[in-house]
């Protein structure tokens, strides 16, 4: 969330490592939820950079800190056993993994009104069903993601860009290469909408649109559609 006034990781690295310099010598290393929000920063940006071990190590800090500050079913919190989710996948601990995105929900459940991060976190435990071969496990899980979207997302959010092109990429891992084109195919329209829905001064000032670069998704979803009708066509030609 932080990360939206930053394209350049570079420079938002440099930035919180300042300021998390600032921030240790006018408090103890532990002594200010800032100083956990520079930590949750550096490691939202190794993760950007796959340096996975290092951003475990940061968001781990983080979440130590922020339980010092705030009650165990804290949004914050919640933030970070989600972004530990996705580093525990990356590393291939599946049961950290796992173990993470379900601490997540069972917060925002608690919280009662973050019901997009759940429809969120649902997309990621598909994903990591997909990755280890559960591939009807994963389907549950983003059919539960799209329930959560349908009552609570407009059709014009970039979550729905996302979801369709995890959902396409799922299907092609199956080889079921049209079910992919669909998915991308979806995806493409869920971002010309949301495109058309937002003008320029929205895509800079709105961080929940620029920190997700829908921009850059539509691009991965051609690519991927590209890639799938080819796959259809060797299919088609039994090459």
């Amino acid at each position: 969330r932080a990360l939206g006034m930053f394209p350049n990781f570079t420079k938002a690295k440099d930035f919180y490592e300042k300021s998390l310099r600032i921030y240790v010598h006018n408090y103890e290393a532990d002594g200010h939820p800032e100083i956990a929000l520079c930590y949750f920063s550096l490691g939202s940006i190794a993760f950007e950079l796959k340096d996975y071990n290092l951003s475990k190590n940061n968001i781990e800090t983080a979440l130590r800190i922020r339980k010092k500050f705030y009650p165990e079913n804290h949004l914050l919190i919640a933030y970070c056993h989600e972004n530990l989710g996705a580093v525990f996948s990356e590393l291939n601990l599946i049961d950290s993994a796992f173990f993470h995105y379900n601490k997540a929900i069972f917060i925002y459940e608690k919280i009662n009104t973050n019901y997009i991060d759940i429809g969120k976190v649902f997309v990621f435990k598909g994903v990591l069903e997909n990755k280890i071969g559960n591939i009807e496990t994963a389907f549950g899980y983003f059919n539960k993601a799209k329930e959560i979207f349908n009552v609570y997302l407009g059709r014009s959010h970039s979550e729905w860009v996302s979801l369709y092109n995890t959902i396409g990429a799922a299907f092609f891992d199956k080889g079921n290469y049209k079910h992919a084109a669909d998915n991308f195919h979806l995806a493409i329209i869920a971002g010309t909408v949301l495109a058309d829905d937002c003008s320029l001064g929205d895509i800079f000032m709105n961080p929940s649109v620029h920190e997700l670069k829908f921009d850059i998704t539509i691009i991965e979803a051609l690519e991927n559609k590209a890639e799938t009708f080819y796959k259809l066509f060797l299919d088609h030609n039994n090459l």
